[in-house]
């Protein structure tokens, strides 16, 4: 795995420390802004910075919890790969992959992983409360 170098260290620093104003500002708490949808906020990072996002993550967990916020945090890779589990497709999506390719298998997984589908299933695994703030995208 290639490291960061000292410039994407520091963007990925300014981009992290813009997350907790972003999710505890007035119009993501109360779902306003573009078409007033319900709020989520999708943080993107490369995989060499895995272990500084997790980290990021627990500092952050704490930091929101002191203030009365419950954090939830979803790995979407891992939630997509449950969710095959769940539909006893993992084995399958392995197999079309190997033999047919990479476009084979995004066309084979374009239905069962249809936004909607995703949403629900993680919908049905957590439990909201009036106080949650749960960030998609994250580990």
């Amino acid at each position: 795995m290639a490291e960061l170098t000292t410039k994407q260290q520091k963007r990925l620093h300014d981009r992290l420390e813009q997350i907790q104003p972003k999710i505890e500002s007035d119009d993501f708490l109360k779902n306003q802004g573009l078409g007033n949808e319900i709020g989520f906020y999708v943080f993107d990072y490369p995989p060499e910075s895995e272990i500084v996002i997790r980290k990021h993550l627990e500092y952050l967990t704490g930091r929101l919890n002191k203030r009365g916020r419950n954090f939830k945090s979803i790995n979407l890779f891992e939630t997509v790969i449950e969710l095959l589990d769940y539909r006893n497709l993992t084995d399958r999506a392995f197999k079309v992959r190997k033999d047919r390719g990479d476009e084979a298998l995004f066309n084979a997984l374009k239905g069962p992983l249809k936004q909607n589908r995703v949403a629900d299933f993680i919908a049905s695994k957590i439990n909201f409360g009036s106080n949650d703030i749960l960030p998609k995208g994250t580990p």
